[in-house]
């Protein structure tokens, strides 16, 4: 089996730009709805209402409006001669033929772009608050995935994981932060990070209640400062912990030891070496440990489990 190709980036970056120009366009799509529904409203003269900007692709005309699709998918324009001077864009025509309209004719007509903005992000927001906001299995679970031995403190500086030498594990489901409910694994970092607690000593600590094998304990760990931003020299305060994730083969290349083994592409791998595994960083270290040592992974495929030499 090949590595994913090319054409799997081609088709993501497209896919990315085909989303900005849809919201991209969109918001500015309601927005011009609203000054034409509006100047509809009110009487004034609608010269065109296009989707698009540049040269016509297709279009219809009802009611003395140019209603069009044009070949730039960049929202979209409403003409109301009455508010703008088109010269520019229309060329010379007689002004004195537009009726007068009213200040508050010209607020109203304004301001409804912005009305239909608030609206339509009033629509947006209900509809994640009613069906949520994807997320990733890494960022919804609780359950520790990787225990770093080392982490990284600063340039060319290590440090013993705190988490590791306090005794947490991979596997290990984390219930609280000094006493705090954790829901996710950014609830734990957060908690991580702008903690104040302090052990008898004066040391920095955080107290990990977490759930191992059905049994609750109650673990303190001792973080350590940690350069965050190379530019800026902020740190903040780790543990040297990653959330657990599901591994799932998305490539094996021609030729390779996996291949060789019989591993394919969707495979769920669960343990290697009797161990079993709870993200990819794990699975690294067994294999970084004595590359030249064959290695047994028990693997998922479909609904039947399997091992692999």
């Amino acid at each position: 089996m090949h590595s994913p190709s090319i054409f799997n980036d081609l088709f993501s970056n497209v896919w990315s730009i085909f989303l900005v120009i849809l919201f991209f366009g969109g918001s500015i799509f309601v927005h011009e709805l609203g000054h034409f529904l509006a100047a509809r409203r009110r009487g004034l003269k609608v010269e065109r209402f296009s989707i698009g900007f540049g040269p016509k692709i297709f279009g219809w005309t009802k009611d003395g409006i140019d209603y069009r699709v044009s070949l730039l998918p960049l929202g979209g324009y409403v003409a109301l001669p009455q508010l703008a001077d088109l010269e520019a864009i229309e060329g010379k025509y007689d002004k004195n033929d537009l009726p007068p309209i009213t200040y508050s004719d010209k607020f109203i007509v304004a301001v409804m772009g912005a009305v239909f903005n608030v609206i339509f992000a009033f629509f947006l927001a209900t509809i994640l608050w009613v069906v949520g906001i994807p997320s990733t299995e890494a960022e919804q679970t609780t359950t520790i995935g990787y225990v770093q031995k080392e982490i990284f403190i600063d340039e060319g500086e290590y440090a013993p994981g705190p988490a590791y030498k306090a005794g947490l594990r991979p596997g290990d489901k984390v219930l609280s932060v000094d006493g705090d409910a954790v829901h996710s694994f950014s609830d734990i970092q957060k908690l991580i990070i702008t903690g104040s607690g302090r052990s008898s000593t004066g040391k920095p600590e955080a107290i990990f209640t977490i759930e191992r094998n059905g049994q609750t304990i109650t673990i303190p760990v001792h973080p350590r400062l940690a350069l965050a931003n190379l530019k800026s020299g902020d740190t903040m305060r780790i543990v040297g912990i990653l959330p657990t994730h599901t591994i799932v083969v998305g490539g094996v290349m021609q030729d390779s030891p996996a291949e060789k083994a019989g591993l394919q592409v969707g495979d769920t791998i669960l343990g290697a070496n009797g161990q079993k595994l709870y993200s990819m960083n794990a699975l690294s270290d067994i294999l970084e440990a004595d590359p030249h040592t064959p290695v047994s992974l028990l693997i998922e495929r479909g609904k039947e489990r399997m091992t692999l030499e």
